[in-house]
């Protein structure tokens, strides 16, 4: 999306205009939002002064160094595209990493001694095996799943509930820069926005669509973190759960998880697992020399699988007769070139492929 554009995507994305809304914007002025915002200023009496906001949260914005991404934008999240409500523009600061594995690890703001600990292994394991894990920036489960992310050398995307004028909780001002350092803060929300109540299940939603599964360590039967999984099952990612003490309240959301489906896990091979992903190094050091002897059809479907995809997606976009999909995905299945979930979405396991 060209800077014109972006503009008076800003400014719609302020007044709450949805990736739907604008589309048809899109659609009906030929992809000029300058002409569909001429349009709507003959409608409504704001739109004059909407646009003095823009230009003065388009000029912090550069002044701050903080990146504009639109839902339009190639560098936009394409497995956060999948998701319903996908937010139409994204504030980052730092650059959006991206790995062939995504996963979000919330829990508690109240973490025990033993959720701590269970997320900091978990993190460190999964970080060792090029999992991106992306969290909430909040107190408790979330700084964790960061920092042992951060520790263990890997990169991590914190996704806020606030503009980026506040830093929420005030402790974390060394965690936020050095997450923006080693991977990226994002938020959808403008520069000056408060960290209010309501917006963190917006924030959560955010949080699921980045990802392919989410983790819950530790949380309380009605929790942000539950919110969290709800939209990952809305939006057909994985929810796995660690379980924990019988007698802790911590314990009672994981549990009620587990009782409606979610995945018990108790190590990071668990979840790897689920991917087809094993825990040996030397996989992925052979997965570029298996790649130099596919077929062209192959290495379309490899083109595909830049995120996860079912059955039906890869049939409409290959153009492949059922039987010859079926017979291409078994095949590199059993090469160990792809694996899937149960859901059926076929996965590409390493970033080295290209």
């Amino acid at each position: 999306m060209d800077s014109k554009n972006l503009y008076y995507l800003m400014g719609l994305n302020a007044l709450n205009f949805t990736v739907q809304q604008i589309e048809v914007l899109r659609s009906q002025f030929r992809g000029n939002l300058e002409e569909a915002w001429e349009y709507l200023s003959q409608k409504e009496t704001w739109q004059d002064q909407n646009l003095k906001w823009v230009d003065r949260e388009l000029e912090v914005v550069l002044k701050k160094k903080i990146d504009l991404v639109s839902f339009w934008d190639e560098r936009y999240p394409k497995a956060l595209k999948e998701i319903f409500q996908a937010p139409p523009l994204l504030y980052v600061r730092g650059r959006m990493p991206s790995a062939p594995l995504a996963l979000a690890v919330v829990g508690s703001r109240k973490a025990s001694a033993y959720g701590l600990e269970v997320t900091q292994g978990l993190c460190a394991e999964l970080t060792h095996h090029s999992v991106l894990i992306v969290s909430g920036m909040a107190l408790g489960i979330d700084a964790q799943a960061h920092r042992s992310t951060l520790q263990a050398g890997g990169m991590t995307i914190g996704v806020l509930g606030n503009g980026f004028h506040y830093v929420y909780p005030k402790e974390h001002q060394k965690l936020y820069d050095e997450v923006a350092e080693k991977g990226a803060l994002v938020t959808e929300f403008s520069y000056d926005r408060l960290p209010l109540a309501h917006h963190f299940p917006r924030r959560n939603r955010i949080l699921a669509g980045l990802t392919q599964g989410v983790v819950v360590v530790e949380a309380l039967r009605k929790s942000g973190a539950l919110i969290t999984a709800r939209f990952a099952l809305e939006n057909n990612r994985d929810v796995f759960c660690i379980p924990g003490r019988l007698d802790s309240a911590l314990s009672q959301g994981p549990h009620q998880l587990i009782q409606q489906g979610a995945k018990l896990i108790s190590c990071a091979q668990d979840i790897l697992d689920e991917f087809h992903i094993r825990l040996e190094h030397s996989f992925l050091t052979q997965v570029p020399k298996i790649v130099q002897s596919l077929s062209m059809e192959q290495k379309e479907l490899l083109d595909h699988l830049d995120h996860p995809k079912d059955f039906e997606t890869l049939l409409s976009e290959l153009h492949l007769p059922v039987d010859a999909l079926s017979k291409l995905l078994v095949i590199a299945e059993m090469d160990g070139i792809i694996g899937h979930s149960a859901g059926q979405y076929f996965r590409r396991l390493s970033w080295q492929l290209h």
